[in-house]
């Protein structure tokens, strides 16, 4: 069994952990590989989709990694605006499949990338959902990256990294 923050990162459990889930208010999901616990969904939280032809940049220590005009822009509530970009428009040859999955409640199962750049391997940089749910549609099969562990661009101006929990401040 496995659980999942919404949006967070999958961590092996026992099996006796099901009837303690339910009472701290996580439900199943069956996902064809097992069981996965999720936060119940939140009639609040809202993701909006839309294409955009804004000029996003992703550079990771210094490197260019990916450069579109055809990304799409998520709007979650509480989280800071996710640019999700086609495979054509990244470079893949820098991008290295990560052991991480994660789940959302709303978006689905996503697995991670980590960008080996020279010699350096940094972790987990971006992650694309192939497995999704309908919120999760509009973003199936592209990428996106984590605007918190690298500098980002929009139409040439560099964005703030912001400060969520998938910050790694040592990463600067």
């Amino acid at each position: 069994m496995i659980l999942a923050d919404v949006c967070g990162t999958r961590r092996g459990l026992g099996s006796d952990f099901a009837p303690d889930a339910a009472a701290a208010g996580f439900d199943d999901v069956e996902t064809g590989g097992g069981d996965v616990l999720v936060h119940p969904r939140d009639p609040y939280h809202r993701i909006d989709t839309y294409s955009t032809s804004r000029r996003i940049s992703v550079s990771v220590n210094g490197m260019l990694v990916a450069e579109s005009t055809r990304a799409e822009a998520l709007f979650e509530t509480s989280l800071p605006t996710r640019y999700y970009l086609p495979v054509d428009d990244v470079r893949m040859e820098l991008l290295e499949p990560s052991e991480t999955i994660t789940q959302c409640a709303y978006k689905g199962t996503a697995r991670h990338w980590s960008a080996r750049i020279d010699d350096d391997l940094v972790p987990d940089v971006a992650w694309t959902y192939d497995d999704v749910r309908r919120e999760g549609e509009p973003v199936q099969g592209l990428i996106a990256f984590y605007n918190e562990r690298l500098d980002l661009d929009v139409d040439g101006i560099r964005q703030e990294r912001p400060h969520t929990r998938w910050s790694r401040e040592a990463q600067r």
